[in-house]
């Protein structure tokens, strides 16, 4: 019934875009992306036109799974051609540290966008994703019953193991949740299991 994943070594990005805590009990996907599409032309510089939907989970999360627990979810687009200098981004850890999320961060001082020189959008934020290896499966329509699969059938029948990083989903422009010919990719970070 679904494609297998192709296995992909992801490279280190930079995205800009918004987000929100929420669980699944109180999942404010919807608020956030309307929130965030109709700004995200003010984002300079975008590698591509695909948005992405991002998930950051606290360590441990799908080891004692809790639809009420807290994470954080972004809307993002990634971008690119933009030297280090240009960004003057910290790369200290500050407030996620504490989370023990040191695989992103964010910087969200007053003033940032004029250090920047502009380049983040008033009420954006700038999201610096390590690199890593990938399960990427290529999903079309809306049925939630993939992730099923993924978690419940493909993972634990796989050589590999969920790793504690972001998850992502990247989704064309015209991309519509509710279109059964919708098409995304689904990245899940895993890690070869000893």
């Amino acid at each position: 019934m679904y494609s297998p994943p192709r296995i992909e070594e992801r490279a280190p990005g930079r995205f800009i875009g918004m987000y929100m805590e929420m669980s699944l009990m109180e999942d404010q996907t919807g608020q956030l992306w309307r929130k965030f599409m109709p700004r995200r032309h003010e984002i300079l510089h975008r590698a591509n036109t695909a948005v992405v939907s991002l998930q950051v989970y606290p360590k441990g999360y799908f080891l004692e799974f809790d639809p009420s627990r807290v994470f954080v979810k972004w809307s993002l687009a990634e971008v690119g051609n933009v030297s280090g200098d240009e960004w003057n981004v910290s790369t200290e850890k500050g407030e996620n540290e504490e989370r023990g999320d040191d695989y992103w961060n964010v910087s969200t001082e007053k003033g940032e966008k004029e250090e920047r020189g502009g380049l983040v959008p008033e009420g954006m934020e700038v999201f610096e994703m390590q690199g890593g290896l990938y399960a990427v499966f290529a999903h079309r329509g809306s049925d939630p019953a993939i992730f099923d699969h993924i978690y419940g059938e493909w993972l634990t029948a796989s050589d590999f193991e969920l790793d504690d990083r972001p998850h992502f989903e990247v989704l064309d422009v015209q991309y519509r949740h509710s279109d059964p010919d919708a098409a995304e990719e689904i990245w899940i970070p895993v890690r070869v299991k000893f």
